[in-house]
């Protein structure tokens, strides 16, 4: 009869610390959903500047009964960007952004060929640690030591 409680007790104890572990994942899950979407409307958010400080919105999308068009803001001659111009992005970093975060961001906006390489990179310069978080407005085509100088 012993054997039975002890059993029973140990098999509800194991229950417990399995609920646990499953409800620990699932917020986890949860917060890093929640950090994933931040960083993402913060990218939306992001406009493209060129190098005299003005700045150009981008696209606007607008839904009307069930359709989306997507319009272009008037901003008349600054809206004209030739291509010879070097576009500045203007990118932010979440407060707590790891070397990983920030090269996705950097690779989402089109700042950094491959995310893998720039992390090396980083490591290499001993610079990982030392991100900061915050706005910053960095050149398209940038070398990796420019933009870690701006991000640093």
């Amino acid at each position: 009869m012993k054997t039975v409680k002890i059993g029973f007790i140990m098999g509800f104890g194991i229950g417990l610390m399995t609920v646990s572990a499953i409800m620990f994942a699932v917020a986890m899950s949860d917060l890093n959903k929640t950090e994933n979407t931040k960083i993402k409307e913060n990218q939306k958010s992001t406009s493209v500047i060129k190098e005299d400080n003005t700045e150009v919105p981008k696209e606007i999308k607008k839904e009307t009964e069930g359709e989306t068009k997507v319009e272009q803001e008037d901003t008349s001659d600054t809206a004209k960007l030739e291509e010879s111009e070097k576009e500045i992005i203007s990118i932010i970093i979440p407060k707590g952004s790891d070397s990983f975060a920030v090269a996705r961001i950097l690779y989402d906006n089109k700042l950094i060929e491959n995310e893998n390489n720039f992390q090396v990179y980083l490591e290499k310069q001993n610079k990982g640690t030392l991100l900061q978080y915050g706005t910053f407005n960095i050149k398209q085509g940038s070398s990796y030591d420019d933009i870690i100088k701006k991000i640093t």
